[in-house]
């Protein structure tokens, strides 16, 4: 089996929102914005700042979140589980949403759905070789469908897989429902690692291409949790810089789904990664303010047990209550409160190090390290002593 890797972050230094960015800038400004508006978890709405800079004028910039997300520069809450379906609605509820406020966004464009030609032409890159296989990530769609788009273009037998959380994605998981004209999405209690990928919804046009492609032979896996951590695993094993939703792809390579799908022994596979990797972070040496100076046992074990705490909260929770639990929750899961979910990764901290995985969570969600069973053991009896000793 021949293995390639088409690695974003080595063409753009950071992850395939990079791609066509000034397209962006450009779409809006020959539409006379002064606001774009976008709905994004981080990435994209980080390019457009960039973009915007550099273009040297004069933009607003809007992001459309739910309550249970955390307030940001330039953000706009909507009713919690609330879906604007496309741009036009968007626009509108901004327009709204300042007159009411007394805010003057002049003429805003929303592009949230908006596919650069950029992604095009990368996707052109991908399909050079003529691939048996390409492997990629699905969030809000985009990158899917520019492949699928090229595939067909183009007349080529390579078959597309794409990955998502599953029940915890929009194009299987129905968490959809209507209220006085108006689109809703009930919580999902997912558990899934991969936080990019979990979305409620995937934009009208976008999930009928993709089930095109599904009903023309392409495959949308989706993935457990246990089965996302084994894809972290497998990203392991190549020159990459990778975290957990960008690593969904390289389950492509996992021996079960090469038996379950039929994919040969030679076939030729191109595996996008389309993360840029993620901040490590030592478990007992992240300072946890107020605590000044704690033996490593007892930071273990505060760790652990403030970590178990946390992710034992039923997902659906709008808010962290105390002011030491967002602290918490800030320092070992930088932007997750900007995702509106709580980390959705186990019933508890310790049944997942002593998982038959072996996998254990530290720092923020985009990083997995991997235990032995004798550390993880290890690690809970600390944890569990140093817990004992400080309750």
């Amino acid at each position: 089996m021949d293995v390639k890797i088409y690695d974003f972050n080595k063409r753009f230094g950071t992850t395939h929102k990079r791609a066509g960015i000034d397209e962006y800038i450009s779409y809006a400004l020959s539409k006379n914005a002064d606001t774009i508006a976008v709905i994004s978890s981080g990435n994209l709405l980080m390019e457009l700042k960039d973009a915007i800079k550099r273009s040297g004028r004069k933009l607003n910039l809007i992001n459309l979140i739910n309550e249970s997300c955390r307030r940001s520069q330039g953000a706009i809450t909507m009713e919690n589980g609330r879906i604007l379906r496309d741009a036009g609605e968007r626009e509108e509820y901004i327009a709204k949403f300042g007159k009411q406020s007394g805010m003057n966004y002049g003429k805003v464009v929303d592009v949230t759905d908006f596919i650069p030609k950029a992604y095009g032409e990368e996707s052109e890159k991908i399909l050079k070789s003529n691939p048996d296989y390409v492997s990629v990530p699905i969030g809000s769609g985009k990158n899917f469908i520019s492949i699928y788009r090229k595939i067909k273009e183009k007349g080529l037998a390579t078959k597309l897989v794409g990955f998502v959380p599953k029940g915890a994605n929009g194009v299987f998981t129905n968490s959809l429902y209507e209220e006085d004209g108006n689109l809703f999405f009930r919580k999902m209690p997912s558990k899934s690692i991969a936080d990019k990928l979990v979305t409620p919804y995937v934009y009208g046009d976008f999930k009928k291409e993709i089930f095109e492609a599904i009903n023309s032979g392409h495959i949308v896996h989706e993935l457990t949790p246990a089965e996302e951590r084994k894809a972290v695993r497998e990203s392991k094993h190549y020159d990459v810089k990778t975290e957990p939703s960008s690593s969904t792809a390289f389950y492509i390579v996992n021996k079960r789904l090469i038996k379950e799908r039929g994919i040969k022994d030679d076939s030729n596979i191109v595996i996008v990664n389309t993360g840029k990797g993620s901040k490590e972070y030592n478990v007992v040496s992240v300072p946890i303010s107020p605590i000044k100076k704690i033996s490593s046992a007892a930071a273990i074990g505060i760790v652990t047990a403030g970590l178990s705490f946390l992710l034992t909260m039923h997902p659906g929770k709008s808010h962290i209550d105390s002011e030491l639990e967002k602290e918490f929750f800030n320092t070992y899961y930088p932007g997750l409160l900007s995702h509106g979910h709580i980390p959705p990764v186990g019933p508890s901290l310790l049944d997942m190090i002593a998982d038959k995985e072996n996998a254990f969570v530290h720092g923020d969600t985009s990083h997995l390290i991997y235990l032995s069973k004798e550390e993880a053991e290890e690690l809970v009896r600390k944890g569990a002593k140093a817990r004992k000793k400080f309750s």
